[in-house]
């Protein structure tokens, strides 16, 4: 019996994946013992389980470095798949290539060609994206449910704004860790990253314009419900105690395809993932940068029709209907097209991860070194999430990152009821 742990690291952007294919694997290998942990108790999990083969979501930094050493020496085999980025590509590509071909990882599986062809993977998507699939869409909460659940009059326009300003909070806190964390992570070889303070500062500006734009348009459209999904990485407490005095409402412990399923319109930073997947929901979306249009990056140029706009211009955008319900965004073809291109488009990369898995364990039938210890697993689990009941926010600003056994088996239990 093979034993294949999946390390979580963001609760409400990787539980559903993590889960998904926890379900696909099992499907293939009912046999195998397939887990899934959340980083908080990496060192827990592989030295008590000693995996045959473990799934991390980069091979950057030390903690991961150190698993994927760990898994090796033991016997185990190593599979990196991404499961978080960004749409436009510059000044990535250099973090990206330093990945490739370290030594501890035995297959690489990549949202697309650009990313497999740096890293020398395989372009599969990413299973967390496989919510937004004809068969697994009713995993979504409704409208009338998510309503009822944050105080919503659903009859009401909503109108959902996301943020994507995560280092910004780098200007006033934790500014050593900081640095040293992008050092650590390789990011400071990217020409747009190597200055970690200054890209900090320009986050925390660009922020400050999000917020004018958000402002006004509570102001006016006052009959409008104006709801807001911080990045579950910025600092959830400053963003709290802002929506509380400006009467906004503020949804952070929430997964994304729920909020945006529930709104009218989606407005959101040009490259974030959040607009890609208000496109597959068919959301109408309006698309803001800081950057002047003079200054968009070559792939903004492929999207040029989805009218992303300067920041200062976005509340034009946002006012140009007087009611956005009922609307249908245009050109769905070139949208789904640009998708694809990316790797976004949900094309099922939880059962061909599973494939995948099942294929390299069959091929090289890894033979484990030392005892496994279940027990102890379990019970760094149990203290997980007895610590991260409830609103906890960690250390570094970040609400409820951590990754829960109860939300795993809650997903898993939840689509085998639809598919079963």
């Amino acid at each position: 019996m093979h034993t294949i742990l999946i390390f979580s690291d963001s609760r409400y952007r990787d539980s559903f994946g993590s889960a998904w294919l926890k379900y696909n694997v099992k499907k293939l290998l009912p046999d195998a013992l397939v887990l899934v942990a959340s980083f908080n108790y990496w060192r827990e999990a592989i030295e008590s389980l000693k995996p045959h083969l473990v799934v991390i979501n980069h091979i950057q930094g030390k903690r991961n470095k150190m698993i994927a050493s760990y898994v090796k020496r033991h016997g185990g085999l190593v599979v990196v798949q991404y499961n978080e980025g960004v749409i436009e590509f510059d000044g990535r590509d250099d973090v990206f290539a330093q990945q490739k071909g370290a030594r501890d990882v035995d297959k690489f599986l990549c949202w697309n060609q650009r990313t497999s062809t740096l890293v020398g993977g395989l372009p599969i998507g990413s299973p967390r994206f496989d919510i937004y699939t004809k068969e697994l869409r009713g995993l979504i909460d409704h409208r009338g449910l998510f309503c009822d659940k944050y105080g919503l009059d659903h009859t009401k326009e909503i109108i959902l704004f996301g943020s994507s300003f995560p280092s910004g909070k780098f200007t006033y806190m934790l500014q050593k860790f900081h640095v040293e964390n992008w050092k650590d992570l390789g990011n400071t070889k990217a020409d747009t990253w190597k200055d970690p303070m200054k890209f900090a500062e320009q986050q925390q500006s660009e922020q400050n314009k999000f917020k004018s734009i958000m402002l006004a348009t509570a102001l006016e459209r006052p009959d409008s419900h104006i709801v807001f999904s911080p990045h579950p990485m910025s600092d959830v407490n400053m963003w709290r105690r802002w929506c509380l005095g400006e009467e906004i409402t503020m949804i952070d412990q929430e997964y994304v395809f729920n909020s945006i399923n529930a709104c009218d319109l989606y407005v959101g930073k040009t490259g974030a993932l959040t607009v890609a997947e208000a496109w597959m929901l068919g959301k109408p979306v309006v698309r803001y940068s800081a950057a002047e249009p003079s200054a968009s990056s070559r792939d903004q140029v492929d999207v040029d029709s989805f009218y992303a706009t300067h920041i200062r211009d976005a509340l034009n955008l946002i006012m140009y209907k007087d009611d956005w319900r009922g609307e249908e965004p245009p050109q769905s073809g070139v949208r789904l097209h640009y998708l694809q291109g990316w790797g976004l488009a949900p094309n099922n990369a939880g059962m061909a991860t599973a494939d995948i898995i099942k294929v390299m364990l069959g091929k090289h039938d890894p033979q484990i070194i030392g005892d496994v210890d279940h027990v102890r697993f379990l019970e760094a689990a149990r203290l997980h999430d007895s610590n991260h009941r409830g609103y906890v926010v960690d250390g570094y600003g970040n609400h409820n990152k951590a990754v829960r056994q109860s939300d795993i088996n809650d997903w898993y239990q939840r689509i085998h009821a639809l598919l079963e």
